[in-house]
């Protein structure tokens, strides 16, 4: 299996310096590993976001560091609040034929019969946790939505189909996608704002009063 080539450098910057890296173009980063020390590395920001856009979350990367080569997994993704950029990444070492812990992306196939009825295809998980080894982590995992007929039906994460040594770690009974009806919202009569209900109630009363001085009006006319 060829891996994705990643070049990182080892990181000085620490604590408020990783902003100055930053604003150079590079993200600060760690390779953590059972066992040993966490590394501080630094990536280039635009060689990053390409791996991660080629390679996904759930496939091993192999990482240069000068002449030393480590295979690794991205564990810990931080972005820049409001600005959707990379802030930080940690990367997990692993050797090959040890088991690791990963959530691989859902993606659904076929057409499910319900909608064509008019029903809505509901995706309730995006993502499922699976064990196996660091360089047999499936891209991802189909969800066959062609058993969605009628309203209430289900597809589970007992229904998926998974490569030879990847085991599911997540409930099985759970739903992964339902199709149900739309649901019809109900429109609520509009109420009477309270100034409107006022001005309505003053006017009546004032048609009342003015109708009592025409008729002492008319009284005194009489005396």
């Amino acid at each position: 299996m060829s891996l994705y080539q990643l070049v990182a450098a080892p990181r000085d910057a620490l604590g408020r310096k990783v902003n100055a890296l930053r604003r150079d173009g590079a993200v600060p980063a760690n390779i953590v590993c059972k066992g040993k020390d966490s590394r501080s590395i630094q990536v280039d920001y635009l060689t990053l976001e390409k791996a991660l856009n080629e390679v996904g979350y759930t496939q091993p990367v192999e990482l240069e560091l000068g002449s030393d080569k480590v295979t690794v997994l991205v564990t810990d993704i931080t972005l820049v609040p409001a600005k959707n950029t990379l802030q930080h990444v940690t990367f997990q070492e692993v050797r090959k034929g040890e088991k690791v812990k990963a959530d691989v992306p859902l993606v659904l196939t076929g057409d499910a019969p319900g909608a064509a009825q008019g029903l809505i295809v509901l995706q309730i998980l995006d993502t499922v946790e699976v064990e196996a080894g660091a360089l047999s982590i499936p891209e991802s995992l189909e969800v066959d939505v062609t058993s969605l007929t009628e309203d209430g039906d289900t597809v589970r994460i007992s229904a998926l189909t998974v490569p030879d040594g990847v085991e599911i770690q997540d409930d099985l009974e759970s739903t992964i996608v339902r199709i149900e009806a739309p649901r019809v919202v109900e429109e609520e009569p509009e109420e009477v704002e309270g100034e409107e209900a006022e001005e309505g109630a003053e006017g009546e009363g004032g048609s009342s009063e003015d109708g009592s001085d025409a008729a002492l009006a008319e009284d005194s006319k009489d005396q």
